[in-house]
This record gives C-alpha cells, structure tokens and sequence, in this order.
C-alpha cells in the first residue's frame, strides 16, 4: 500500500510538473495564417468555455511562425504526456473526480468505430465524408467542406474545415486544423473539435488510418474495437471499405466483387491499370524497398521522374491503389509491398499519356535496414554555366546588427528569394515562381547573439556534429539535425560586423564540386 501510495504521490507531482510547463508557453493555440489587405498576419485559434477564439500575435515573419508550430506540437505532446500520467493514476483507483456510474458508463459507449473518405482536388479543396455505427456513407455523420495548404510541422501540410455538418451543428472556418505531422503514429491524423448544442456539449477526436492500414503500432486499448473481429478480416482478404460499420464486403481492390473464395484483381477502375497490368502483386525485397526510399529522399525535380523510372527503380509494376480519390483521370497512385508490412505509394499526374510523379508515402518504414546505395532520379536545372553576382543585406529581428552578403550563384539554374528582414533564401530553381516540392534552398539568416542562434536547438531531432567550414574567411561550426520536417546541415559562426550568421542547407548536402559547395566558397560578409 505504501509503494503504492509512493507511486501515486509521484506521479501528481509529474503531472503538476508538465501542467506547468504548459501554462508557461508563450502561446497556447493552433498557429494560423490569415491575409489582409495583401499582408499576413500571425494568429492562434484555441478553445476557451467551449468557444472557439482566434488571437492576433504579429505580422507573419517564418521564424514566428515556425515558433507558433513548436508551441502547438509541444503542448500536445505535453497533453499527451499529461492524459498518460491520468491513466496511470486511474489505474492505481486514483481521481480527482467523483463520477457517476452511468457517467462512466457513457463515457465508454462514447467510444466509437469511425469510417470516412477523404477527396482533395488539384484546387486543393475538398471533402471529408465520416460516419459511425449509427450512420452510413450515403447517410454520414459528419459532411465537412475542407480546404488544404502547405502550413505544417510536415510535408502533408495542414487541413482545415471550410464548412459542412457535424451531425447537427455546422462547422466553419477552422473549426478542425488537421496537421499529420504532429501525430505521433505514421500515416494517421487526429481530427478534434468541439460540440455545443444548447446544453448539450463535449470534445471529441477522431483518429484515422488509411484503409488497409495496421495499427500493430497502437497499443491494442487504443485501437478501433471492432478491429480484430471486423477490419482485420476484411483487409486481409484485400477488401475495400464497407459503406456500413461493421458490414459485409462486396468489393475487393483490383474491382474483384464478392463471389466466394479468395478475392482476386480485375482491375483498378473499370479495367484500368494505367501503366501498371492485370497480373503485378508491387511485391519487392526490403532491399529494394529501402533503395527505393533513399532514392525518393533524394534531391531531383518531381516533374522530371515518370512512372516507367519508378518502374525501373523498384523493379516491377505496381499495384494500383483506388482508395481515398486516389485512382482518376488526371492523377494515378501505385502502391508496392515489402516484408514487414512495408509499404511505398507514389502519384503521378496524368498528362498527355505520361504519368509524372508528384508526391509519395511510406508505410511502417522507420529507416534501411540494408546498406544500399541511393538511385540518382530525374535532374535538376544547370543553367548556362555562368556564375552571377548578388548581394543581399539583412539585419537581425531587432535590427541591432547588420551584415551585407555577397555571393555567386549558377544563372539559370539559381534564384534568390530576398525573404524577410533577417534572411533570404538561394533556391535551386530558376525563379522563385512554382518552386517544386523538395526543391534544395540555402538559407542564410542573421542573429545578434549565439544564444538567440542557439534558441531552438532543444528542439533538434538527431543532432549531430560535423566538421566545420570556412566561408567567406570566417571558421564555421557545422552540424545536422531534424526540425520542422526537414533533414538541415547547418554552418553558423560568428562574422566581423558582430552578429551571428546561420547557413542552413535543406534537401541537399554540400559535396565539393556540387553547386551548393561552389555559392558557399564565393560567399563574404560586410
């Protein structure tokens, strides 16, 4: 009794500990961006009473914001940690509230199976369809109008609710911000609001998966309860989703239709496979898979890697995937395979016969597990092999020191985005006009002291020292890390005019002879 009574006592104090850590973030609130007049501004919408608010912070400036994005995944991670210590204590019979049997009782009824389909167009507006055991497809629960932007702590952006229905109420702008990169599982997102219907009101989260996804990574309590008995049957026997929960399946990926014995693939849509065929399984190694992957990690222009050089790369067709709108006239996705429930999905635009890659996924895949060397995709633009001169002068946020950058970058093939007081951007594109995704960027940025350089550094994922680097006559210090999203390689040190200068690399490394390494050398300060 007393360890346990110890126990307890422990874990209060932990609990008080993170609460307040969370009370001593600058900002509590969901970041959002909002354009007035041509201008941004900063604001964080959060829930107060039940009432959704939304507080101005400042103009938008990307070191704010990203600030904003820290706050909010650190505070969820803090709830989190919080909602842990609740369900230990509960555990031990421990509760600051007295409730009601038949309160308990409802509250786990609460718990409920949750289907939906989620359609995103290339306006990057869309729809979520969701329904429970009480509803259906053609009769949902939930009909939301959602918008899609590039904002996020990930590289899937943010989705954000537009309008719509929650069963009753209506929705509105905002009322759900979707980030994928802040859920701790892959290939899941956490959509959460508030109800409030005269006095009728609670919380809710809905947590969703891709169809055909194992939750092997979620703790079995955590899991939908109908997921042994019910999903686990059907998307074994490659079922595609039921319009009712809990119900029979008709459909199998492939267009197979219930019939008796094993499913099998007759096709995508109708017969389509675009450039895959009736017969592929996208069964690879984990070899092949993890090449692959690296390779898709890579620094090349989507727009120049087509679905015949993924082919290639993977060594055989893939299977093509219908879930999700992913299957259409103007975009196709094909999904491929390895042991350990590995999975690689890629889209392609469809144009003029050609399928252009565009984006892609993985699934349960948490690094090689083989020594492989990456496949060089596609290219990147080179130019006309002359070096131009640019300057550009930036000052710290509090405008304390100065510093003028000068440099050389390859025409053509280089671009300079003059970005915002205290930094500017060199982009690896010809202009700064429809920038592909994972375009390589340096980005230099200015701070008076090596303490506000330094500010964020408690936040890096996988920091590691590298050798260090003279540019522009100064010894820099060099080190990689993960933050926001991004794999960066950091150069920063101190310059003659005082302040501190950070050079940040994303999506490429600086390997001599490489365009990257060449602006570096030409670099000087003033």
């Amino acid at each position: 009794m007393d360890n346990q009574f110890n126990m307890i006592q422990e874990l209060l104090i932990k609990k008080a500990e993170l609460n307040a850590k969370l009370a001593l973030l600058p900002y509590d609130g969901t970041p959002e961006v909002k354009e007035i007049s041509g201008k941004k501004y900063l604001y964080v919408r959060k829930r107060e009473l039940g009432k959704l608010k939304s507080e101005y912070v400042d103009i938008y400036s990307e070191e704010l914001h990203n600030l904003l994005l820290r706050n909010a995944k650190e505070a969820k991670s803090l709830r989190k940690e919080i909602r842990r210590i609740e369900r230990e204590l509960a555990s031990f019979g421990y509760s600051n509230d007295e409730l009601e049997p038949n309160v308990l009782l409802n509250l786990d009824f609460a718990r409920k199976n949750m289907s939906g389909i989620i359609e995103i167009g290339s306006d990057y507006m869309g729809t979520v369809t969701l329904w429970d055991e009480d509803y259906s497809r053609s009769n949902p629960m939930v009909d939301a109008a959602v918008s899609l932007n590039s904002a996020g702590t990930g590289e899937h952006g943010t989705m954000m609710s537009e309008g719509g229905w929650f069963t009753d109420i209506r929705l509105e702008h905002a009322d759900w911000i979707v980030d994928p990169g802040l859920s701790e599982f892959d290939a899941m997102i956490c959509i959460d609001g508030w109800y409030e219907n005269g006095d009728d009101e609670y919380r809710y989260e809905i947590y969703l998966r891709p169809w055909g996804t194992y939750w092997d990574d979620v703790a079995e309590e955590g899991r939908p309860y109908l997921y042994d008995d019910w999903y686990i049957p059907l998307i074994e026997k490659n079922a595609l989703m039921p319009d009712v929960i809990g119900g029979e399946a008709t459909e199998f990926a492939g267009g197979g239709s219930q019939g008796g014995g094993e499913a099998t693939q007759t096709g995508a849509t109708g017969g389509d496979y675009g450039k895959s065929n009736a017969n592929a399984t996208g069964q690879v190694s984990r070899e092949v898979m993890d090449r692959a992957i690296l390779s898709l990690k890579g620094d090349f222009i989507w727009d120049d890697v087509k679905y015949e050089d993924i082919r290639e790369l993977l060594g055989t067709d893939g299977v093509p995937y219908t879930e999700f709108d992913s299957w259409r006239a103007d975009r196709h996705t094909y999904e491929w395979f390895a042991p350990e429930r590995v999975t690689l999905l890629v889209a392609f635009k469809v144009e003029n016969g050609e399928e252009i890659s565009n984006s892609w996924t993985s699934g349960s895949w948490d690094g090689p597990e083989y020594d492989v060397t990456p496949v060089k995709l596609g290219s990147r633009p080179e130019g006309s092999g002359n070096m131009i001169d640019q300057s550009v002068t930036i000052t710290d946020s509090r405008q304390n020191v100065e510093a003028t950058v000068m440099f050389k970058i390859p025409e053509g093939a280089w671009c300079v985005d003059p970005g915002v007081r205290s930094s500017f951007e060199i982009i690896n594109n010809p202009t700064t006009d429809n920038v592909p995704f994972r375009t390589p960027y340096i980005k230099v940025e200015l701070f008076e002291t090596s303490e506000s350089l330094n500010y964020y550094e408690k936040d890096f994922e996988n920091l590691t020292e590298l050798e260090s680097r003279t540019i522009g006559g100064v010894t820099m210090n060099g080190r990689s890390y993960k933050n926001v999203g991004i794999e960066w390689i950091e150069f920063y040190g101190q310059i003659p005019s005082g302040g501190w200068i950070s050079i940040r690399l994303a999506y490429m490394s600086a390997d001599p002879g490489s365009d990257c390494s060449n602006i570096l050398d030409s670099m000087s300060f003033k």
